[in-house]
């Protein structure tokens, strides 16, 4: 009679919880099973992840600027530009553009990849002389990679 009441008690708390009935075995009683899942099932929020561009991490220093971006395919970098203060990573359809505050050396600039990870690091061009006719233009290119 105690395992009766222990056995509805149990149930309804199941079923409270889980909003669904809890099965029985062939005795009437409460069958419990454990499955072990190797890989997580798929939710809403995952999707959404995997289908936004690649999340981006930007640490400015006294001498460049590094560029941390996560998600990029070693097979698919992008073309990374400089023009007017802005670096624009081109991934062929979707550009991700970074204000760079100084003049960039698109010559000392690199990118390199890493188990999904870019780094790129944008570094500031040396201060030149008044008589050096390029000191009022900002540094165009293509950063390469390393």
């Amino acid at each position: 009679m105690i395992e009766d009441e222990f056995d509805k008690i149990v149930r309804q708390m199941f079923e409270h919880f889980f909003g669904t009935t809890m099965p029985k075995g062939t005795e009437g009683r409460a069958v419990f099973e454990y499955r072990a899942m190797a890989v997580p099932q798929p939710t809403p929020r995952m999707d959404e992840r995997d289908s936004a561009q690649p999340e981006a991490e930007r640490i400015d220093l006294d001498d460049r600027v590094v560029i941390v971006v996560d998600g990029v395919e070693d097979a698919h970098r992008p073309e990374i530009r400089v023009k007017g203060g802005k670096v624009t990573l081109d991934f062929g359809g979707q550009d991700m553009v970074f204000d760079i505050p100084f003049s960039v050396d698109v010559d000392q600039s690199y990118a390199t990849v890493r188990n999904g990870v870019l780094e790129l690091n944008v570094v500031k061009s040396e201060e030149r002389g008044q008589d050096d006719s390029h000191s009022d233009t900002e540094e165009e290119g293509t950063i390469g990679y390393r």
